[in-house]
Protein backbone atom coordinates (compact mmCIF):
# COMPACT_ATOMS: atom_id res chain seq x y z
CA UNK A 1 0.00 0.00 0.00
CA UNK A 2 1.40 3.33 -0.76
CA UNK A 3 2.35 5.50 1.80
CA UNK A 4 -0.36 8.53 2.05
CA UNK A 5 1.66 11.70 3.04
CA UNK A 6 0.61 15.24 5.30
CA UNK A 7 2.58 18.41 5.49
CA UNK A 8 3.50 20.57 8.79
CA UNK A 9 3.25 24.34 9.59
CA UNK A 10 6.31 25.01 7.12
CA UNK A 11 5.14 22.60 4.33
CA UNK A 12 6.99 19.84 5.16
CA UNK A 13 5.67 16.72 4.61
CA UNK A 14 5.33 13.68 6.80
CA UNK A 15 4.33 10.14 6.30
CA UNK A 16 0.96 8.77 8.21
CA UNK A 17 1.36 6.08 10.36
CA UNK A 18 -0.75 4.28 13.52
CA UNK A 19 1.23 6.81 15.86
CA UNK A 20 -1.91 9.06 16.20
CA UNK A 21 0.66 11.27 18.60
CA UNK A 22 3.79 12.95 18.11
CA UNK A 23 7.67 11.24 19.24
CA UNK A 24 8.54 13.28 22.85
CA UNK A 25 11.65 14.88 21.94
CA UNK A 26 13.11 18.03 23.18
CA UNK A 27 16.61 19.59 23.89
CA UNK A 28 17.49 16.49 27.07
CA UNK A 29 15.99 13.30 24.95
CA UNK A 30 15.95 13.74 21.16
CA UNK A 31 17.95 10.70 20.44
CA UNK A 32 16.88 9.38 23.94
CA UNK A 33 13.05 8.92 22.55
CA UNK A 34 13.69 7.16 19.31
CA UNK A 35 15.30 3.63 18.67
CA UNK A 36 16.06 1.70 15.35
CA UNK A 37 15.93 -1.97 15.04
CA UNK A 38 14.63 -4.61 12.71
CA UNK A 39 11.43 -5.69 14.87
CA UNK A 40 9.77 -8.04 12.08
CA UNK A 41 12.90 -9.22 10.67
CA UNK A 42 12.28 -8.67 6.64
CA UNK A 43 15.51 -6.51 6.38
CA UNK A 44 14.04 -3.12 6.75
CA UNK A 45 14.64 -1.18 9.44
CA UNK A 46 11.71 -0.31 12.25
CA UNK A 47 10.69 2.39 14.56
CA UNK A 48 10.48 2.24 18.18
CA UNK A 49 9.26 5.54 19.40
CA UNK A 50 8.11 7.07 23.03
CA UNK A 51 5.29 9.09 22.05
CA UNK A 52 3.08 11.84 23.64
CA UNK A 53 -0.35 13.08 23.24
CA UNK A 54 -0.39 16.12 24.09
CA UNK A 55 3.51 16.92 24.17
CA UNK A 56 3.48 16.81 28.46
CA UNK A 57 6.24 16.05 30.18
CA UNK A 58 4.40 14.04 32.41
CA UNK A 59 4.24 10.25 31.95
CA UNK A 60 0.84 10.13 32.52
CA UNK A 61 1.21 11.28 28.33
CA UNK A 62 3.11 8.83 27.14
CA UNK A 63 3.37 5.70 25.26
CA UNK A 64 6.10 3.66 23.62
CA UNK A 65 5.18 2.21 20.37
CA UNK A 66 6.90 -0.08 17.96
CA UNK A 67 5.95 1.00 14.18
CA UNK A 68 7.18 -0.74 11.44
CA UNK A 69 8.50 0.94 7.88
CA UNK A 70 7.46 1.19 5.29
CA UNK A 71 3.81 0.72 5.92
CA UNK A 72 3.75 3.00 9.48
CA UNK A 73 1.56 0.25 11.13
CA UNK A 74 1.37 -0.30 14.87
CA UNK A 75 3.35 -3.27 15.81
CA UNK A 76 3.39 -3.08 19.78
CA UNK A 77 2.32 -0.82 22.25
CA UNK A 78 3.39 -0.67 25.69
CA UNK A 79 3.81 0.74 29.15
CA UNK A 80 1.04 3.52 28.38
CA UNK A 81 1.09 6.43 31.11
CA UNK A 82 4.53 4.96 32.82
CA UNK A 83 7.11 5.04 30.18
CA UNK A 84 9.51 8.39 30.72
CA UNK A 85 11.85 9.79 27.48
CA UNK A 86 14.80 6.97 27.09
CA UNK A 87 14.48 4.47 25.15
CA UNK A 88 17.60 2.33 23.43
CA UNK A 89 18.20 -1.05 22.22
CA UNK A 90 20.95 -2.91 23.81
CA UNK A 91 21.91 -6.37 22.89
CA UNK A 92 18.40 -7.51 21.34
CA UNK A 93 16.76 -5.55 24.77
CA UNK A 94 14.39 -2.70 24.79
CA UNK A 95 15.57 -0.84 27.54
CA UNK A 96 13.40 2.16 28.58
CA UNK A 97 13.07 4.12 31.26
CA UNK A 98 10.23 4.56 33.53
CA UNK A 99 8.17 6.20 36.71
CA UNK A 100 9.73 9.44 36.04
CA UNK A 101 13.27 8.01 35.43
CA UNK A 102 13.78 5.56 38.61
CA UNK A 103 13.17 2.35 36.97
CA UNK A 104 14.74 0.85 34.32
CA UNK A 105 12.68 -1.97 32.30
CA UNK A 106 13.60 -4.44 29.37
CA UNK A 107 11.15 -5.04 26.77
CA UNK A 108 11.36 -8.10 23.83
CA UNK A 109 11.46 -5.47 21.14
CA UNK A 110 9.07 -8.34 19.08
CA UNK A 111 5.85 -7.91 21.47
CA UNK A 112 7.02 -5.55 24.18
CA UNK A 113 6.61 -7.51 26.71
CA UNK A 114 7.96 -6.99 29.58
CA UNK A 115 11.54 -9.16 30.51
CA UNK A 116 12.74 -7.53 33.55
CA UNK A 117 12.52 -4.50 35.84
CA UNK A 118 15.57 -2.61 37.81
CA UNK A 119 14.72 0.02 40.34
CA UNK A 120 17.04 2.70 40.25
CA UNK A 121 18.57 4.66 43.40
CA UNK A 122 18.16 8.33 41.46
CA UNK A 123 16.75 9.14 38.51
CA UNK A 124 18.59 8.34 34.98
CA UNK A 125 20.45 11.63 33.87
CA UNK A 126 19.59 13.01 30.60
CA UNK A 127 21.88 15.48 29.10
CA UNK A 128 21.55 18.08 26.34
CA UNK A 129 21.87 16.18 23.20
CA UNK A 130 22.78 19.08 20.36
CA UNK A 131 24.46 21.83 22.30
CA UNK A 132 27.94 19.19 22.78
CA UNK A 133 28.48 16.20 20.08
CA UNK A 134 30.12 14.38 22.50
CA UNK A 135 27.13 13.59 24.49
CA UNK A 136 25.48 10.04 24.30
CA UNK A 137 22.15 8.45 24.46
CA UNK A 138 21.68 8.07 28.31
CA UNK A 139 21.25 4.21 27.78
CA UNK A 140 24.13 3.38 25.99
CA UNK A 141 24.97 -0.18 24.73
CA UNK A 142 28.31 -2.19 25.49
CA UNK A 143 27.44 -5.59 23.84
CA UNK A 144 26.29 -7.47 26.26
CA UNK A 145 25.46 -4.86 28.63
CA UNK A 146 24.20 -0.99 28.99
CA UNK A 147 26.10 1.99 30.80
CA UNK A 148 24.03 4.76 32.06
CA UNK A 149 24.56 7.55 34.37
CA UNK A 150 21.79 8.78 37.78
CA UNK A 151 21.57 12.54 38.69
CA UNK A 152 23.32 11.80 42.15
CA UNK A 153 26.28 11.45 40.22
CA UNK A 154 26.80 7.27 39.76
CA UNK A 155 27.64 5.68 36.82
CA UNK A 156 26.05 2.16 36.04
CA UNK A 157 26.88 -1.30 34.27
CA UNK A 158 23.75 -4.13 33.56
CA UNK A 159 23.89 -6.84 31.61
CA UNK A 160 21.03 -6.47 28.82
CA UNK A 161 19.52 -9.34 28.85
CA UNK A 162 18.36 -10.11 32.53
CA UNK A 163 18.78 -5.99 34.28
CA UNK A 164 21.34 -7.74 36.54
CA UNK A 165 23.33 -4.85 37.85
CA UNK A 166 27.44 -5.39 37.48
CA UNK A 167 29.20 -2.41 38.62
CA UNK A 168 28.44 1.00 40.30
CA UNK A 169 30.94 4.09 40.81
CA UNK A 170 31.16 7.03 42.56
CA UNK A 171 31.91 9.54 39.15
CA UNK A 172 30.95 10.03 35.75
CA UNK A 173 30.30 7.94 32.65
CA UNK A 174 33.87 9.54 30.21
CA UNK A 175 33.98 9.54 26.07
CA UNK A 176 30.49 8.10 26.53
CA UNK A 177 29.72 7.74 22.90
CA UNK A 178 32.92 5.67 22.50
CA UNK A 179 31.08 2.41 22.30
CA UNK A 180 33.48 -0.46 22.21
CA UNK A 181 31.81 -3.88 23.41
CA UNK A 182 32.60 -4.63 26.93
CA UNK A 183 34.39 -1.58 27.77
CA UNK A 184 32.66 1.54 30.06
CA UNK A 185 35.13 4.70 30.69
CA UNK A 186 34.58 6.29 33.97
CA UNK A 187 36.00 9.22 35.95
CA UNK A 188 36.24 9.30 39.44
CA UNK A 189 37.60 11.76 42.26
CA UNK A 190 40.80 10.06 43.83
CA UNK A 191 41.31 11.53 47.66
CA UNK A 192 43.71 14.36 46.57
CA UNK A 193 40.34 15.97 44.35
CA UNK A 194 42.41 14.73 41.54
CA UNK A 195 40.73 12.93 38.81
CA UNK A 196 41.34 9.21 37.66
CA UNK A 197 40.13 8.28 34.55
CA UNK A 198 39.67 4.78 34.26
CA UNK A 199 39.19 2.43 31.49
CA UNK A 200 37.25 -0.90 32.72
CA UNK A 201 36.97 -4.21 31.29
CA UNK A 202 33.43 -5.20 32.35
CA UNK A 203 33.81 -8.95 31.57
CA UNK A 204 36.90 -9.42 33.33
CA UNK A 205 35.98 -6.72 36.13
CA UNK A 206 39.52 -4.85 35.54
CA UNK A 207 40.54 -1.81 34.47
CA UNK A 208 42.81 -1.99 31.24
CA UNK A 209 44.41 1.87 31.71
CA UNK A 210 43.97 4.38 34.37
CA UNK A 211 45.30 7.79 34.89
CA UNK A 212 44.65 10.75 36.20
CA UNK A 213 46.33 12.79 32.86
CA UNK A 214 44.11 13.54 30.37
CA UNK A 215 42.53 11.09 27.77
CA UNK A 216 41.18 11.44 24.55
CA UNK A 217 39.86 8.19 22.55
CA UNK A 218 40.52 7.24 18.91
CA UNK A 219 37.99 4.62 17.09
CA UNK A 220 39.60 2.62 14.48
CA UNK A 221 38.11 -0.92 12.36
CA UNK A 222 39.45 -3.23 14.30
CA UNK A 223 41.33 -1.43 17.03
CA UNK A 224 40.64 1.74 19.07
CA UNK A 225 43.51 3.90 21.15
CA UNK A 226 43.82 5.90 24.18
CA UNK A 227 45.69 9.19 23.70
CA UNK A 228 47.56 10.16 27.28
CA UNK A 229 48.99 13.55 27.54
CA UNK A 230 51.95 12.66 29.87
CA UNK A 231 52.46 16.65 30.95
CA UNK A 232 55.88 15.13 33.24
CA UNK A 233 57.61 14.28 29.90
CA UNK A 234 55.48 16.78 28.25
CA UNK A 235 54.16 14.63 25.38
CA UNK A 236 51.48 12.12 24.51
CA UNK A 237 51.47 8.61 24.36
CA UNK A 238 49.08 6.90 22.10
CA UNK A 239 48.11 2.98 23.66
CA UNK A 240 46.31 0.68 21.05
CA UNK A 241 43.71 -1.49 22.17
CA UNK A 242 42.54 -4.56 19.91
CA UNK A 243 38.63 -4.40 19.70
CA UNK A 244 37.67 -7.50 20.49
CA UNK A 245 40.03 -8.89 23.28
CA UNK A 246 40.89 -4.82 24.65
CA UNK A 247 44.23 -6.35 25.35
CA UNK A 248 47.02 -3.72 24.45
CA UNK A 249 48.29 -4.21 21.05
CA UNK A 250 50.97 -1.22 20.28
CA UNK A 251 51.90 1.97 22.41
CA UNK A 252 53.88 5.30 20.38
CA UNK A 253 55.51 8.21 21.85
CA UNK A 254 53.58 11.18 19.90
CA UNK A 255 56.01 13.90 18.34
CA UNK A 256 55.36 16.28 15.96
CA UNK A 257 56.51 18.46 13.28
CA UNK A 258 57.14 22.11 13.39
CA UNK A 259 57.47 21.49 17.38
CA UNK A 260 52.83 22.28 17.00
CA UNK A 261 50.59 19.84 19.25
CA UNK A 262 46.78 19.55 19.67
CA UNK A 263 44.62 19.73 22.77
CA UNK A 264 42.65 16.75 23.37
CA UNK A 265 41.61 17.41 27.37
CA UNK A 266 38.00 15.89 28.72
CA UNK A 267 36.47 19.47 28.68
CA UNK A 268 37.71 20.28 24.65
CA UNK A 269 36.95 16.80 23.36
CA UNK A 270 34.77 16.07 20.50
CA UNK A 271 33.22 12.65 19.63
CA UNK A 272 34.89 13.30 16.31
CA UNK A 273 38.40 14.66 17.75
CA UNK A 274 40.36 11.32 16.51
CA UNK A 275 40.13 8.45 14.27
CA UNK A 276 42.57 5.39 13.99
CA UNK A 277 42.56 4.24 10.12
CA UNK A 278 43.78 0.87 8.28
CA UNK A 279 47.35 1.53 7.33
CA UNK A 280 47.89 2.65 10.37
CA UNK A 281 47.33 6.43 10.81
CA UNK A 282 46.14 8.50 13.43
CA UNK A 283 44.58 11.12 12.34
CA UNK A 284 43.75 13.91 15.32
CA UNK A 285 42.30 17.66 15.18
CA UNK A 286 40.48 20.00 17.94
CA UNK A 287 37.14 21.28 16.80
CA UNK A 288 36.95 25.05 15.94
CA UNK A 289 40.96 25.19 15.21
CA UNK A 290 43.01 25.04 11.88
CA UNK A 291 45.19 22.15 11.78
CA UNK A 292 44.67 18.69 11.83
CA UNK A 293 47.50 16.12 12.38
CA UNK A 294 48.81 13.03 10.58
CA UNK A 295 50.53 10.03 12.66
CA UNK A 296 52.20 7.36 10.88
CA UNK A 297 51.88 4.54 13.73
CA UNK A 298 54.81 2.41 12.31
CA UNK A 299 57.19 5.14 11.64
CA UNK A 300 61.16 5.01 13.94
CA UNK A 301 62.86 7.35 15.90
CA UNK A 302 62.25 10.72 15.14
CA UNK A 303 64.18 14.55 15.51
CA UNK A 304 63.17 16.41 18.37
CA UNK A 305 60.36 18.79 17.66
CA UNK A 306 61.14 22.67 17.72
CA UNK A 307 59.53 25.12 20.40
CA UNK A 308 56.38 24.04 21.29
CA UNK A 309 53.70 26.84 19.96
CA UNK A 310 49.98 27.80 19.03
CA UNK A 311 46.98 25.37 18.53
CA UNK A 312 49.22 21.92 18.98
CA UNK A 313 51.55 23.12 22.00
CA UNK A 314 49.05 20.93 24.46
CA UNK A 315 48.99 17.09 22.81
CA UNK A 316 52.22 16.00 21.12
CA UNK A 317 55.05 17.32 22.56
CA UNK A 318 58.84 17.69 22.39
CA UNK A 319 61.06 16.91 25.46
CA UNK A 320 62.08 14.28 27.48
CA UNK A 321 60.99 11.09 27.91
CA UNK A 322 63.31 8.83 26.05
CA UNK A 323 62.24 6.70 23.71
CA UNK A 324 61.59 6.45 20.12
CA UNK A 325 58.62 8.86 18.75
CA UNK A 326 56.44 8.43 15.70
CA UNK A 327 56.52 12.02 14.11
CA UNK A 328 53.13 13.28 13.07
CA UNK A 329 52.68 15.76 10.00
CA UNK A 330 50.15 18.91 9.90
CA UNK A 331 47.95 19.31 7.11
CA UNK A 332 46.18 22.26 6.94
CA UNK A 333 42.55 23.90 6.02
CA UNK A 334 41.78 24.07 1.89
CA UNK A 335 41.20 27.78 3.42
CA UNK A 336 41.88 30.37 5.23
CA UNK A 337 39.34 31.13 7.74
CA UNK A 338 38.32 27.32 8.17
CA UNK A 339 38.67 25.36 11.14
CA UNK A 340 38.35 21.40 12.06
CA UNK A 341 34.90 20.43 12.63
CA UNK A 342 34.92 15.86 12.07
CA UNK A 343 35.86 13.04 10.59
CA UNK A 344 34.35 10.24 9.07
CA UNK A 345 35.60 7.20 7.05
CA UNK A 346 33.25 6.00 3.89
CA UNK A 347 34.56 3.96 1.02
CA UNK A 348 38.32 4.22 0.57
CA UNK A 349 37.97 7.49 1.34
CA UNK A 350 38.99 9.64 5.11
CA UNK A 351 36.42 12.52 5.07
CA UNK A 352 36.97 16.17 6.85
CA UNK A 353 34.53 18.90 7.76
CA UNK A 354 36.26 22.43 7.68
CA UNK A 355 34.25 25.32 9.37
CA UNK A 356 33.88 29.06 8.69
CA UNK A 357 35.20 30.41 11.92
CA UNK A 358 33.69 33.56 11.60
CA UNK A 359 30.47 35.01 9.62
CA UNK A 360 28.07 33.06 7.55
CA UNK A 361 28.46 29.37 8.31
CA UNK A 362 29.64 27.19 6.13
CA UNK A 363 30.99 23.54 5.61
CA UNK A 364 33.90 22.78 3.20
CA UNK A 365 34.40 18.78 2.94
CA UNK A 366 37.85 17.28 1.87
CA UNK A 367 38.33 13.82 0.91
CA UNK A 368 41.84 12.14 1.23
CA UNK A 369 42.72 8.64 0.73
CA UNK A 370 42.47 6.62 3.76
CA UNK A 371 46.01 4.71 3.10
CA UNK A 372 47.62 7.78 2.38
CA UNK A 373 45.81 11.02 3.60
CA UNK A 374 46.54 12.52 0.40
CA UNK A 375 43.83 14.66 -0.81
CA UNK A 376 41.39 13.35 -3.15
CA UNK A 377 38.35 16.12 -3.57
CA UNK A 378 36.92 19.23 -2.54
CA UNK A 379 33.24 20.20 -2.07
CA UNK A 380 32.63 24.13 -0.74
CA UNK A 381 29.31 25.85 0.29
CA UNK A 382 27.60 23.48 2.78
CA UNK A 383 26.36 24.10 5.99
CA UNK A 384 23.65 25.26 7.46
CA UNK A 385 22.27 26.93 10.96
CA UNK A 386 23.18 24.96 14.36
CA UNK A 387 25.08 22.38 12.61
CA UNK A 388 26.93 21.23 15.37
CA UNK A 389 26.60 17.39 13.83
CA UNK A 390 27.77 18.33 10.15
CA UNK A 391 29.55 15.14 9.08
CA UNK A 392 28.39 11.49 9.29
CA UNK A 393 28.98 8.28 7.42
CA UNK A 394 26.65 5.01 6.85
CA UNK A 395 30.30 3.29 5.58
CA UNK A 396 29.89 3.81 1.88
CA UNK A 397 28.06 7.09 1.53
CA UNK A 398 29.09 10.56 3.49
CA UNK A 399 26.12 13.08 4.52
CA UNK A 400 26.68 16.32 4.99
CA UNK A 401 24.47 19.44 5.82
CA UNK A 402 23.05 21.89 2.88
CA UNK A 403 20.80 24.87 3.56
CA UNK A 404 19.77 27.19 1.07
CA UNK A 405 19.51 29.67 3.89
CA UNK A 406 22.20 29.17 6.45
CA UNK A 407 20.55 31.31 9.40
CA UNK A 408 17.37 29.67 8.52
CA UNK A 409 17.21 26.18 9.94
CA UNK A 410 13.55 25.15 9.51
CA UNK A 411 12.17 23.47 6.12
CA UNK A 412 10.19 25.65 4.08
CA UNK A 413 9.62 26.86 0.28
CA UNK A 414 12.15 29.31 0.61
CA UNK A 415 14.84 27.04 2.14
CA UNK A 416 14.40 23.57 1.06
CA UNK A 417 17.42 22.31 3.49
CA UNK A 418 18.64 18.66 3.31
CA UNK A 419 21.47 16.30 3.73
CA UNK A 420 23.75 15.84 0.52
CA UNK A 421 24.46 12.40 -0.40
CA UNK A 422 28.24 12.84 -1.08
CA UNK A 423 30.04 10.18 -3.28
CA UNK A 424 33.19 9.23 -1.20
CA UNK A 425 35.42 8.11 -4.31
CA UNK A 426 35.44 11.44 -5.63
CA UNK A 427 33.05 14.03 -4.22
CA UNK A 428 29.94 14.21 -6.29
CA UNK A 429 26.50 14.74 -5.16
CA UNK A 430 25.09 11.20 -5.40
CA UNK A 431 21.47 12.71 -3.70
CA UNK A 432 19.96 14.47 -1.53
CA UNK A 433 17.59 13.84 1.35
CA UNK A 434 15.14 16.65 2.61
CA UNK A 435 15.11 16.99 6.21
CA UNK A 436 12.27 19.64 8.72
CA UNK A 437 15.01 20.56 10.83
CA UNK A 438 18.60 20.18 9.52
CA UNK A 439 20.65 19.31 13.10
CA UNK A 440 18.46 16.74 14.47
CA UNK A 441 19.69 13.98 12.91
CA UNK A 442 21.43 10.12 13.02
CA UNK A 443 22.60 7.63 11.18
CA UNK A 444 21.16 3.69 11.61
CA UNK A 445 23.65 1.29 9.27
CA UNK A 446 22.55 2.37 6.15
CA UNK A 447 19.75 4.28 6.96
CA UNK A 448 19.47 8.21 7.23
CA UNK A 449 17.13 9.33 9.90
CA UNK A 450 15.95 12.67 10.84
CA UNK A 451 13.07 13.99 12.82
CA UNK A 452 12.03 17.96 13.50
CA UNK A 453 12.39 18.84 17.13
CA UNK A 454 10.40 21.77 17.31
CA UNK A 455 7.63 22.67 20.39
CA UNK A 456 8.68 19.38 22.16
CA UNK A 457 7.70 16.94 19.87
CA UNK A 458 8.36 15.48 16.41
CA UNK A 459 8.20 13.30 13.56
CA UNK A 460 10.42 11.39 12.39
CA UNK A 461 11.96 10.78 8.96
CA UNK A 462 14.42 7.57 7.15
CA UNK A 463 15.60 7.13 4.04
CA UNK A 464 17.62 4.31 2.61
CA UNK A 465 20.88 5.62 1.63
CA UNK A 466 21.56 2.12 -0.83
CA UNK A 467 18.51 2.65 -2.41
CA UNK A 468 18.20 6.57 -1.96
CA UNK A 469 14.78 6.16 -1.23
CA UNK A 470 12.63 7.96 1.62
CA UNK A 471 11.11 4.76 3.55
CA UNK A 472 9.42 6.97 6.28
Amino acid sequence: MAQQFFKNDYGFSFARTDLNAEVLVGQETAHDSIAWLDLDGDGHIDLIAITTQQGEEEDTDHELVALQIPTGKALWRALNGEVSQKVAVVDGVVIVSASNSNTLRGLNPSNGEQLWSLDLDDQLEGREMFDDDEVAAAITGRGAWAVFQCTDETAHVIEAKTGKLVKSVKGRLEHNWLTVPGLACFVVEEDDHKEKFIAWDIASQKAIFETTNDTAPAMGNEVFALLERDYRNDQTVVRVFDLNTLEETKTVVAATEQGKSLSQGREEYARQGALLLPGGHLIVGKSGEGEIAVLEMGTGPAKEPQAKKGFFSKLFGGGGGGGKKATARIVSPPKEGYGFEAFAIAGDSVAVAYRKTQGTEKIILVGYDKNTMEQRWVVENLGGRRTEVCLLSTGNALVVPKSQRPEDHHWHEGNQQSWWHINPADGSKVTEYPVAEIQCVEVHGKYFCAFAATYGSCLPVAYDTESRERVL
